[in-house]
């Protein structure tokens, strides 16, 4: 016990002292890691069809999708893109080799009642932590599936509380920007109002040890518990959870580099029938129908990384390509028009369809 308590004491030492290195990094945020919780022969928490790791992925990919369409210059990097089993130190290791700049893990809740519910956003402390004990059990225990975890881990047992006291010697050296970061992403699920908002709270997870650079972990939703499931299984409430974060992204993003979203940067104020809230941008309509699709099969599921839903008065369409270039949008046409016969540009209105011709004069008279 004294000797794993020195190397604690030694792991403090050197993560202060390479935070206290790296302030100088943290004014810019040029590359973020996305890491969709479990996968491959782990599939996290399990309710009946509905499998953690698959609503992971599909939202991870969303989310890293969104980001480059807003900020091409930002490097976005996944610790998986497919269902994969990814160990949880090689998780920290690939953002630390990426030199990354933001860590954000995605994961879905679960109980042994089905009666809790709610969003809630951890980064890597102490406290509360014997509150969030059996989320951390549950979360850490991954490691199992892993060959030689008690050496790769130092003696970490995820089911002892022993262990968890020894971590509590480590001090998190980005805590402050991740406490930022979790409380807007807190935010955004708060605007939702489709499932209760459990707050930002501190926990020890193995995936955030060793990240060097600020880190939340987010956990959207109990899988265990009937309505949250609901959401969960539903497009809107993945689509939702991937805008939740990508919004407290962009704010993140604001507050360190003072940068804004492409399509918020390219909106213009109003002259004629435009606000300076509104924002006008384009994209290419590839499908509509009255009920929902499921774009993840057929012809569609090659482009469902791409594809945008919205509901509308009629139903539902479904877009590619948003921009807030007509002449960009109508090449897109044209490539798209192979693939999907009909395909035609729309215009949208902060996010609603509107038609081409309408956004065209929105934009002109700016």
């Amino acid at each position: 016990m004294k000797i794993f308590l020195f190397i604690s004491v030694l792991s403090l030492f050197s993560y202060v002292v390479k935070a206290q290195d790296n302030n100088a990094r943290y004014s810019r945020l040029s590359t973020v890691v996305i890491d969709p919780g479990h996968g491959g022969k782990d599939p996290g928490a399990v309710s009946k069809n509905l499998k953690e790791k698959d609503i992971n992925l599909w939202v991870g990919k969303r989310l890293g999708q969104l980001i480059k369409q807003a900020y091409p210059d930002v490097k976005v990097v996944f610790t998986r893109y497919d269902d994969r089993f990814v160990e949880l130190h090689e998780r920290g290791n690939i953002a630390n080799r990426a030199k990354a700049d933001l860590f954000i893990s995605i994961h879905v809740n679960s109980n042994k009642s089905s009666k809790p519910s709610g969003a809630e956003v951890y980064v890597m402390g102490t406290k509360g932590s014997n509150q969030n004990f059996e989320v951390m059990k549950k979360e850490n225990s991954v490691i199992s599936y892993e060959e030689d975890y008690t050496t790769k881990y130092e003696g970490f047992d995820p089911n002892s509380a022993e262990s968890y006291i020894i971590f509590s010697l480590m001090q998190y050296g980005y805590q402050v920007q991740s406490i930022d970061l979790a409380q807007m992403v807190n935010e955004e699920f708060k605007k939702m109002n489709n499932m209760p908002n459990r707050g930002v709270k501190q926990a020890v997870f193995l995936v955030l040890w060793k990240t060097a650079m600020p880190s939340i972990l987010a956990e959207f939703g109990f899988i265990s518990n009937p309505s949250d499931a609901k959401i969960l299984a539903s497009q809107s409430g993945k689509e939702n959870y991937a805008q939740s974060l990508f919004k407290a992204f962009c704010k993140y993003k604001t507050a360190v580099d003072g940068s804004s979203p492409l399509t918020v940067e390219t909106a213009k104020p109003k002259t004629s029938g435009l606000t300076k809230k509104d924002v006008i941008e384009f994209a290419v309509q590839i499908a509509s129908s009255v009920e929902r699709t499921d774009y993840t099969k057929g012809r569609m599921r090659r482009d469902r990384d791409r594809i945008v839903e919205k509901k509308t008065k009629r139903g539902y369409s479904y877009l590619i390509g948003v921009t807030a270039d007509h002449t960009k949008a109508m090449s897109m046409r044209k490539t798209l028009s192979k693939t999907y016969k009909g395909a035609f540009v729309v215009g949208l209105k902060n996010g609603e369809i509107i038609s081409a011709s309408e956004a065209k004069k929105l934009k002109s008279n700016n």
